[in-house]
This record gives C-alpha cells, structure tokens and sequence, in this order.
C-alpha cells in the first residue's frame, strides 16, 4: 500500500514537472490571454499560427470588456484574433475604434479591407460615426445620408456635431441652428447667437446671454429655472 501511494505521488511530481516545462517554455505575449508564443511559434487561444514570425511578433491592441487581444502583428503582416489581415501593412498599422482600422494603404472593417474609405483622411468622430474627406459612416460601414458636408464635420460635443450647413443632435439636424456660432453647453443643452436648444428643439423663452447650465438636466437664466425642457419662474 506504501509502495503505491509512494508511486502516486513520484508520478505527480513528474507530471505537474513536466506542465511547468511546457508553461515555461511558452511565454504570454504581453501578458495577453489569447495570444502566446515561444521561440519558434505563434499561438492564439493555443492553436499556432503558421505564418507567424515569432521573434517580431507583438499585440497591437487589448480589447476592451475583456483580457483577449484582438490584434497583434509581426514583421510582415497583421492579424485580427490568429488570422492574417490580408495586404495588411505592419509598419503603419492602427486600430481606430469599433471594427475599424487602418494602415497606409487601406481602411479596414472587420478584418476586410472597406474599398470606399480614404484610408489617409479615415477618423473617428463619435460614438459609432466615422468620416474621410468623402463620406461620413456609420459603425456598420453603411454612409449617413444625414450629415450634409464630410470635410468641415465635426463633433463639438457629447451629443452634438455640426458641419458648415447644419449643427446636429446624435443624428437629427438641429433646425434653425447657427453652425459658425453654435456651441454645445453639456449633453443635453447648446446655444448660438439666436437661441438656446435643448437636444434638437430651441428651449422656448430662453434668454441666450445668460443661460447658465447648472448640470446635465438643469439650468437657468435671468427668468427661469430650467429641467430638462421645462422652465419654472425665478
């Protein structure tokens, strides 16, 4: 009985050996969970990537929500959760937001290269919209109709955005809107030379020269108190 428990424990010693070698011998990537590699391979979530160089390989960009990378590249290409990105340039390459990145040459989606972006103009504007000198997209890659002039849009605020035509709630088109004098006061509230505007829609009797917020939802101005839309006298 000794004899075996002495067995048990000898072949334990020489397995949990044997996994501590293994482990040792693949070292984790920028201590990223899903990509690893030792000096000879490339693995991500354990299965290898053939066409990886070890030696140049590197993560690019931790996903966000999670400990998985979805990016990483080597000296000559870039993948996107252990697949080659095809035409893929590393030395220019950048994650950009969403599903969305791009390199010198292309923007790409997914992964896939999105023939209808200019890769050189390419940005980010606010959550879930893009722009190039072209078109403004949406986070599916889809281009807005709403937005009237790509080249001069911008965001201004968390909310609102405006072009040289239009100033814009998320994506309504704040009718009356000044653009050259609009500004975005916090989420909820802006104001040009003209009026004060809650969301898309102007705060009826709003004194603009002293409409102060108070907070998100709240403000006031020589008359009222404001919340949300609603004004109560002072």
């Amino acid at each position: 009985m000794k004899k075996n428990i002495f067995l048990i424990i000898i072949l334990f010693l020489c397995f949990s050996v044997s996994v501590l070698a293994r482990t040792d011998s693949v070292s984790v990537a920028d201590s990223n969970l899903c990509y690893s590699k030792n000096d000879s391979s490339v693995f991500f979530k354990g299965k290898e990537i053939t066409s990886a160089d070890p030696a140049s390989f590197e993560i690019i960009f931790i996903s966000y929500g999670d400990d998985c990378s979805s990016y990483a590249k080597d000296k000559n290409q870039v993948y996107l959760n252990g697949t080659p990105i095809i035409n893929s340039e590393p030395s220019t390459f950048e994650f950009i937001y969403s599903d969305f990145s791009k390199d010198e040459k292309h923007v790409y989606l997914d992964g896939v290269i999105f023939p209808t972006a200019d890769p050189e103009s390419f940005e980010f504007i606010g959550p879930y919209i893009f722009k190039d000198k072209n078109h403004v997209y949406n986070d599916d890659g889809t281009i807005s109709d709403i937005y009237s002039d790509p080249a001069t849009f911008e965001r201004i605020g968390k909310f609102y955005y405006k072009d040289k035509f239009y100033v814009y709630f998320s994506d309504i088109v704040v009718l009356g809107a000044d653009p050259d004098t609009f500004k975005a006061l916090n989420i909820s509230y802006g104001k040009d030379k003209y009026h004060v505007y809650y969301g898309e829609k102007i705060l009826k009797d709003a004194d603009v020269k002293t409409f102060r917020v108070i907070d998100y939802n709240t403000a006031k101005d020589k008359n009222y108190f404001f919340t949300d839309d609603i004004k109560e006298k002072r």
